[in-house]
């Protein structure tokens, strides 16, 4: 069955192709998508998982708008020792699920002057800004 064989494939942390079964299994879960929510996120703080995997998982959790994994997506936005591929990913999906407490990490990380994250953490401050203007007032 193709859902055992993603199921196990999602299982392979070490292997790149665990985060595009983990997408499969989110996008077509049938009862089960607290299962593949707690596995997506248990994989962002996985430092053996595949780093490819854990992008893949970083990005669910912002598609999925998946707040209470917040807290692992900062401290990846704001890693400078990690992967710069994860660290992209997650100050983009900070833009998505951050608050405007965030803007805070990200004006410490601009500051720090790396041209690499330089259109992700603009992107990512203007992205919150938005998401909080279109709030109702009083939330």
């Amino acid at each position: 069955e193709i859902r055992k064989a993603l199921a196990r494939a999602a299982s392979r942390t070490k292997m790149s192709y665990a985060g595009t079964a983990l997408y499969a299994l989110v996008r077509n879960s049938d009862g089960d998508g607290d299962v593949w929510r707690k596995q997506t996120i248990a994989m962002l703080a996985d430092e053996t998982a595949n780093s490819l995997a854990r992008m893949a998982a970083v990005q669910i959790v912002g598609a999925c708008k998946w707040r209470e994994a917040h807290e692992q997506i900062a401290a990846l936005a704001s890693n400078p020792k990690g992967e710069i591929g994860l660290q992209l990913t997650a100050i983009g999906t900070l833009g998505l699920i951050g608050t405007q407490e965030d803007r805070v990490l990200l004006a410490r990380l601009s500051a720090q002057g790396n041209p690499r994250l330089k259109v992700a953490i603009e992107t990512a401050d203007r992205r919150i800004v938005q998401n909080a203007s279109s709030l109702p007032k009083g939330k």
